[in-house]
């Protein structure tokens, strides 16, 4: 057995683990190996430890805990893993409710490894994506969390704008305090040593659940591997990975593995189970995706669907003719050979067989948010996507056109409208451009902006003091993002010769260079003394121009994606009908409103009042607009739960 060990101590203050919803009662994950000690408990009776033997199976409630000394590697039903350093509690946490939430990292040090399909997972940043085959090292102290990625890519979505770490790259930051982007140039390796985008084949079947085919009606057939076609029966049956099968016009067949779901109606040719890791190979037919337990991705002629959680997609597969993708709601990726597009609810494109894409932009059916043109702003949705409608009736008289472009869609796309038009915006940063219509065509552009769109609530509790960040003399780029408050920040020389008396250079782009006499390798300075800027530091050792640290850079920048606000009421979730209280807490200088009527603030920055929203928009939408960091929107949807 070889060893999985993970080889550090730390308190991870938490993380959750999204997965695709299963029956009370379901094994969520399996001890698989384990080097020293373990205890586990159980739901019905929580910390009540007893030793935890390899091959025992966890569920909804149930808990690992590894000894000093000691690690695990967790295999998750839904796919992918967890290993565990020394001294690491994990809580399993199942589906409750809405919640997708898989597991809670509780202490220790976690290396969480996505299988043949991405694995998402909630941050204090916000929502973060493993991409098949990746892996990321999660480690954190008190309020103070690291991502490392080890291999492949890992992606931060719900901080309204999309941040991309490649391997070797790192992230830190403190909870409710600055960010901190510490991020250094990646290890080339050999050629033949390159960590592949996507699962090697052999770790997509280490990882690989069972997939079931569940036929309707007569005449299905299947074909393995180094055997003939032979009938398939209705009913259930377990599928060899790489099967191929042929449904008849009449029959259908449903086809699942852990939490994907997809069914094909005959006439039709599918392979179950690729390689690559799809759950399909359409090459010929009508698929459905049914993606509400988890990310489902199939192969077509020229490319792949990826139908992301609670999503749904129709798929019309013909031989020697494009391939029809409808989303029927949530959204759904559509790659082709060299471009993509982020489909949303009664969107449609057609995917060539040699991978090139067509778009077609569908009317919205409903509106969350206005804005008047030329605004930019962060919106906090938990829903998204979100359906935003660019107002221009101040600007054209007549007609007007909105083009816009951005996460949801690889190419611009343009739309035309009287008064105003909406469009829907994806996660990250979206931007438009207005122009109004002459007879000649469009004109020039009038307004533009930038939509940002952070999949939050606004629940999260704004920062009250100012963060503490430890930067190393290492010679690399450090970035902190403060959020309301200036950080607390400490340098220091971790290989600085010891007992050496040293002098810490600091200097700015604007003011004076400062020289620090000390007799320790670190110099704390506590918040304002660094303000917004970038610098440069560096120690050396008086007299010895032979022993110095590396020059490093440090950027302090205000964070535009921090949370402007803690919205009280209404609660996400809540039903919303008519006139309701408003209530939350937002920061010094900030103005709230909803549907132009103005909040004010009390000596606490606090805000409450009754409002509703605006008539014909879908959202109850909490404006704060602050001098300093923007315009901000938090939604709350009408009609909900």
């Amino acid at each position: 057995m070889h060893k999985r060990g993970v080889g550090l101590t730390l308190v991870v203050a938490l993380l959750w683990v999204f997965t695709g919803c299963r029956p009370r009662g379901d094994p969520l994950a399996e001890l698989v190996e384990l080097h020293g000690g373990a205890e586990r408990d159980f739901a019905a009776k929580p910390e009540q430890w007893g030793k935890a033997n390899v091959g025992e199976a966890f569920r909804a409630g149930d808990a690992l805990r590894t000894a000093t000394a000691s690690d695990a590697y967790v295999r998750l039903k839904r796919g992918g893993a967890l290993k565990l350093g020394p001294k690491s509690l994990v809580r399993f946490r199942g589906a409750s409710g809405g919640s997708r939430r898989l597991f809670g990292v509780e202490s220790g040090e976690a290396e969480i490894e996505a299988g043949t399909d991405a694995l998402s997972f909630d941050t204090q940043l916000g929502q973060a994506r493993i991409e098949p085959g990746g892996r990321i090292k999660v480690s954190a102290a008190g309020d103070h969390t690291q991502f490392e990625v080890l291999i492949g890519q890992t992606v931060l979505e719900g901080d309204g704008a999309a941040m991309r770490l490649d391997k070797g790259e790192k992230l830190s930051f403190d909870i409710g305090g600055a960010i901190l982007e510490h991020t250094g140039v990646p290890v080339a390796e050999p050629p033949d040593a390159a960590a592949p985008q996507d699962a090697d084949p052999a770790d997509a079947a280490t990882l690989g659940l069972t997939i079931t085919a569940s036929v309707e009606g007569a005449g299905a057939q299947v074909l393995q591997k180094g055997k003939a076609w032979r009938p398939l029966p209705a009913g259930d049956t377990e599928m060899t990975p790489e099967s191929r099968v042929r449904v008849p016009k009449g029959t259908s067949m449903s086809v699942a593995r852990g939490g994907e779901r997809a069914s094909v109606h005959g006439a039709a040719e599918v392979l179950v189970g690729t390689p690559a890791g799809a759950l399909l190979n359409a090459v010929d037919g009508d698929v459905a995706i049914d993606a509400d337990a988890g990310l489902v991705r199939i192969d077509v002629p020229g490319g792949s669907i990826v139908a992301r959680r609670g999503a749904g997609a129709k798929v019309v597969v013909r031989r020697s003719r494009p391939t029809e993708v409808t989303a029927e709601r949530g959204e759904v990726e559509v790659r082709g050979k060299n471009e993509h597009v982020v489909l949303t609810s009664g969107q449609s494109t057609v995917v060539g067989r040699a991978g090139e894409l067509e778009v077609e932009e569908a009317t919205p059916s409903r509106i969350d948010l206005s804005i008047t043109a030329g605004e930019s702003a962060v919106v906090h949705d938990p829903n998204a996507p979100t359906v935003v409608k660019i107002l221009f009736a101040n600007l054209c008289p007549g007609e007007g056109e909105v083009e816009f472009s951005g996460s949801a869609r690889k190419k611009g796309a343009r739309s035309r409208g009287t008064g105003g038009v909406p469009f829907v915006a994806g996660l990250g940063a979206n931007r438009y451009r207005v122009r109004c219509t002459e007879e000649s065509g469009p004109g020039d552009v009038r307004a533009q902006g930038v939509i940002s769109i952070a999949k939050d609530s606004g629940a999260a509790q704004l920062p009250r003091k100012a963060p503490n960040n430890t930067i190393d003399a290492d010679g690399r780029r450090y970035t902190v993002l403060y959020q309301n408050i200036l950080p607390q920040l400490t340098v220091g020389w971790s290989s600085a010769p010891t007992g050496k008396a040293l002098v810490l250079h600091v200097e700015t782009e604007q003011g004076q260079a400062r020289a620090i006499d000390t007799s320790a390798p670190s110099v704390k300075f506590p918040s304002g003394q660094f303000g917004e800027g970038t610098y440069s530091f560096w120690f050396e050792i008086p007299g010895d121009a032979a022993h110095r640290s590396p020059r490093t850079t440090l950027r302090i920048d205000f964070d535009n994606a921090t949370p402007a606000a803690h919205i009280q009421e209404p609660p996400a979730g809540a039903p919303i009908e008519g006139a309701v209280t408003v209530a939350g807490v937002a920061t010094e200088g900030a103005k709230v409103s909803v549907s132009g009527v103005d909040l004010p603030l009390d000596a606490q920055y606090r805000f409450r009042g009754q409002a509703s929203a605006r008539a014909g928009e879908a959202s109850l939408a909490i404006r704060i607009a602050h001098p300093k960091h923007g315009v901000h929107y938090y939604l709350r949807r009408l009609g909900e739960p």
